[in-house]
This record gives C-alpha cells, sequence and structure tokens, in this order.
C-alpha cells in the first residue's frame, strides 16, 4: 500500500461535496481533523461523531477545524441534521481510497478513519480502521488539545 497518505505526505486534493456543491478544506490555525466514517448507517460511526461533537468546543479552541466525510454522496445534509453537528458532513467520491481507506473484506467493508493534518495541511496522524470501533483515535485527539494547551 505505498500510495497511502502517511505523517509528513501533503494531504491530497480530495474533491468534497456539502448539499451537492463543492466543498473545500480549509484547516483551522492549528490543522484539521478529518472523521472518515465507514457509511453514515454505521452506528459506530455515528457514536464517534457524538463523541467529536463533545470534543469540537476544545478542538476549536485549540486552532482545529473538523470535518467529517461520509463515502455515500447525497447523505451529507440529513445526517448533518439528524446528528446536530457544530461542523460539517461532506460526501466525498472516493476520498476514502485517495487517503488509503480502502474496501475490505471482498469489497464489502469500506476502512473508516482518522486524519489530522497541521495549518499547511500536511499529515500529521493517521489512523485506519476496518473494524469502525477503532476509527477515532480519541487518545491522539486529547494529546493534540493537551499539546496546544501546553503551547
Amino acid at each position: 500500500m505505498s500510495d497511502d497518505v502517511r505523517p509528513g505526505d501533503p494531504l491530497p486534493r480530495i474533491e468534497l461535496q456539502r448539499a451537492k456543491n463543492a466543498f473545500a478544506l480549509t484547516p483551522g490555525r492549528a490543522g484539521l481533523v478529518l472523521f472518515f466514517m465507514r457509511s453514515a448507517d454505521c452506528g459506530t460511526c455515528r457514536a464517534h461523531v457524538r463523541r467529536l461533537i463533545l470534543l469540537a468546543p476544545d478542538l476549536e479552541v485549540a486552532g482545529f477545524s473538523v470535518v467529517v466525510v461520509v463515502p455515500e454522496e447525497g447523505r451529507d445534509v440529513d445526517l448533518e441534521r439528524t446528528l446536530r453537528t457544530p461542523f460539517p458532513i461532506v460526501s466525498g467520491n472516493g476520498a476514502h481510497a485517495m487517503l488509503g481507506l480502502r474496501r475490505a473484506f471482498l469489497n464489502l467493508v469500506q476502512q473508516s478513519g482518522t486524519v489530522v493534518t497541521d495549518a499547511a495541511k500536511v499529515v500529521v496522524k493517521v489512523n485506519r480502521a476496518t473494524m469502525p470501533t477503532g476509527s477515532l483515535d480519541e487518545e491522539v485527539l486529547l494529546g493534540l488539545l493537551n499539546t496546544k494547551r501546553a503551547g
């Protein structure tokens, strides 16, 4: 998997949409936290988004923009309304694959994960998981908050 995005790589230009309009990723002064859901209907991924909702105020104060990406086009706005997120949920046909989040188990299961960048959109951390329980690394996010508070 040599084409996987790794720490130190620039974030590739990924085509994202929100409400069927192009969506540009804009990092906060410290960077971006991107959470890639396995699917809009994944209960575990939705639980991770709820956790991100709780962390969002602290992430924002620390200078991070949060964006959630679903693989299914047209599911972004409804999911954003349902979960009442303070951050955008967007869709991206092929966005998961561009970051090395592949389909596994006979192409039946979409990997999910978290990508963190700095303000220049250079990848700082990548977490990929076939089982969605491991796709949001909360320790990394709390570490970002602690680093920004100390700095």
